[in-house]
């Protein structure tokens, strides 16, 4: 009687363990999985950051031409503006793959003509020319 009690005792304890073990490996399988996710997203964010959008600000004597290559956006997508003399560009693109968002800030001196500020978008390039104003010079009597 004493080995059956202990045969049904090594019998649970075995069963007890092997479904220790199944859900142990259930937990190491979503555990794998998860990991596969991050590590995706991972690589999709080290992309989105190899893709920094590239401008360029050059200084041409009366006027200053920014010009930034955004091969993914649309024109009706994109916004440049104005505000506390900063120009600003804003661009947001939806798509399958999902949001693509950019956002610059350019910092204007003060001797620009904020009323003659001209943008066009062809192939990708935005292409801002800021006019700097002239200077007057006054006659002192």
């Amino acid at each position: 009687m004493l080995m059956r009690l202990l045969d049904k005792i090594m019998r649970a304890a075995l069963e007890c363990t092997e479904k220790a073990f199944r859900h142990a490996q259930e937990v190491l399988d979503v555990a794998e999985r998860r990991l596969r996710e991050i590590e995706e997203k991972i690589y999709t964010m080290e992309e989105e950051f190899r893709s920094v959008v590239r401008s360029n600000v050059i200084d041409e004597g009366d006027r200053i031409r920014i010009v930034i290559d955004l091969p993914e956006f649309r024109r009706e997508n994109l916004k440049v503006y104005i505000e506390d003399h900063n120009l600003i560009v804003k661009a947001t693109e939806e798509s399958e793959t999902g949001i693509r968002r950019f956002y610059k800030k350019f910092s204007l001196p003060s001797n620009i003509d904020i009323n003659n500020i001209r943008a066009s978008f062809r192939s990708g390039i935005l292409e801002i020319v800021v006019p700097k104003s002239r200077i007057r010079r006054i006659n002192v009597e």
